[in-house]
């Protein structure tokens, strides 16, 4: 059946699934509370050790770039307080930016969200269909 035939390669070689490439990001504009960084990225951490971006806006604190330091997390820099109905849609465009080179990525919400599980745990799922 056409299900059970493998991919080869020109030395016929069975070809192995690689590791889908993830990033998770958010925009954590506005926030000064370094109790709220730790509080994401403790709790993702343990369970995911893949990429992680922040924006963060123009002239962030050093002590939030020691947490992410800590946690192993890029950031990128954003004028994105001027105006935040502006930014919250203009955030996408970075978003844009920052996903090219994955092949999976997640945007969160930043203040509110922790987590119990790998947030890309579904892409280890024998499954039909993948999450959209």
């Amino acid at each position: 059946e056409i299900e059970s035939i493998q991919k080869y390669d020109w030395g016929a070689n069975p070809v192995g699934r690689s590791s889908p490439r993830t990033l998770l990001l958010s925009a954590a504009i506005g926030y000064r509370d370094l109790s709220l960084y730790s509080t994401f990225l403790s709790t993702l951490r343990k369970h995911y050790d893949g990429d992680v971006m922040l924006l963060l806006e123009e002239g962030t604190i050093p002590g939030i770039k020691s947490i992410l330091q800590e946690y192993n997390v890029t950031h990128k820099e954003v004028n994105g307080t001027d105006n935040w109905d502006e930014f919250n849609i203009q955030r996408f465009k970075y978003y844009s930016i920052a996903c090219k080179n994955y092949d999976y990525c997640m945007a969160m919400d930043f203040r509110d969200s922790f987590f119990q599980d790998n947030p890309f745990r579904f892409l280890h799922l024998e499954a039909e269909t993948e999450l959209i």
